[in-house]
Order: structure tokens, then C-alpha cells, then sequence
């Protein structure tokens, strides 16, 4: 409860942050580094049809939902998205505003 895990430089989202620590590091005694790819514990992948987006912390609107998962990760799956890959116009996601209409850059 003391640790704060983003000051490892990996700060935990929401599905992560439901977990104890012994789930993830699993070798005894100090706690290290793991590898940061999914699927270094994600061995048997995931199923993109049933994959809940919501779990990430990001609801998909009924537009982004349409998407398939590389439209907007780019650079993997599980990698964080550019909006700026398909909107010229500045705007991006945030927690407060979603996707909603009118999200301006620096918002």
C-alpha cells in the first residue's frame, strides 16, 4: 500500500492495479523487473472478439469500438494509441471528456 508502482517507470492501470504483487513478480526475495510485454504473462494471448476494452480503464465509444485493435495501436497491441494516426484536427482521448465531441488538443 506504501509503493507507488509508476515510480518504477510502469504505472499500473486499473486491471493491473486489482492484482497483488506475488501475481506478476513471481521469483522470491527482492522484487524485480519483469518484461513489459503482454506476452511475458499473457502466454496463451487473448481473444480480441471477447477482449472487454473497458478493463484498460478506456470505454471504446460506438465508433472506436467498430475498429479493429490495430486501427489505433499502431505500434502493437497493448501499446498506447495516437489518436493523430487518423485526426489531423488535435484532439485526443482523456479520461474526463472520452471521445465525445469538441476534445481539444491540451484538454
Amino acid at each position: 500500500d506504501l509503493f507507488d508502482h509508476a515510480s518504477t517507470g510502469w504505472e499500473l492501470k486499473p486491471y493491473h492495479k486489482a492484482l497483488v504483487c506475488t501475481a506478476c513478480h513471481t521469483e522470491r526475495g527482492k522484487y524485480t523487473a519483469n518484461d513489459p510485454h503482454c506476452e511475458s504473462c499473457h502466454v496463451d494471448g487473448w481473444d480480441a472478439a471477447r477482449f472487454n476494452h473497458a478493463s484498460t480503464g478506456v470505454v471504446l465509444d460506438e465508433v472506436h469500438g467498430e475498429l479493429d485493435c490495430a486501427d489505433c495501436h499502431t505500434t502493437g497491441i497493448g501499446q498506447p494509441s495516437d489518436c493523430s494516426d487518423c485526426h489531423d484536427d488535435g484532439r485526443h482521448y482523456t479520461r474526463h471528456a472520452s471521445f465525445g465531441v469538441g476534445i481539444e488538443a491540451g484538454n
